[in-house]
């Protein structure tokens, strides 16, 4: 319960042009259980789990409907969480191009898993470009990390130098 409340604020938080609850919404207009779940997380009706579970089906929170219903219930939020642009006026120039790196860093990770790796290395390759400028440290060593290794696996051997080194110095940022 507590886990959801927070990612729901956060992406709450995160939109404020309220586009969130409405994507969030039933597709087909009616109000379904996931509906009144959303918002009575939203309006802090349910307080726990077992008050969740005893208004919106009349059990325990152990009723296998109910954990079905938390469980899309994350889902959806974590897929709208990826889904959510910070407004300009809301964050600052740094933190909407960090927002805007991890999804790209995460775009290219999806793409090498399934077998796209040269277009996730130029997406990783133009993400390590902004993450650079703005000395995103994190993301620039996962970045370099996917790039070596896709070098590694095109037998780059200068490529694969030129990165590793790129991972070291990052490694060692980190550890400072």
């Amino acid at each position: 319960m507590e886990i959801l409340s927070e990612i729901l604020r956060i992406v709450t938080l995160l939109d404020s042009q309220s586009k969130v609850l409405p994507l969030l919404k039933a597709q087909n207009g009616t109000s379904s259980l996931s509906d009144r779940y959303l918002a009575g997380l939203a309006s802090d009706q349910y307080t726990s789990d077992e008050a969740a579970a005893q208004d919106l089906y009349g059990s325990s929170p152990n009723d296998q409907r109910f954990r079905t219903l938390k469980s899309r219930t994350f889902d959806r939020l974590i897929h709208i969480l990826l889904l959510l642009e910070p407004s300009q006026t809301d964050s600052s120039e740094y933190a909407r191009y960090y927002f805007k790196c991890y999804r790209y860093l995460t775009g290219a990770q999806i793409l090498m898993r399934f077998a796209s790796r040269k277009a996730g290395y130029i997406v990783a390759q133009k993400t390590l470009t902004t993450a650079e400028r703005y000395e995103f440290t994190d993301l620039c060593l996962t970045l370099s990390v996917l790039q070596r290794d896709t070098a590694a696996l095109w037998e780059d051997y200068a490529l694969f130098t030129a990165l590793s080194a790129k991972v070291k110095k990052y490694s060692l940022l980190l550890t400072l």
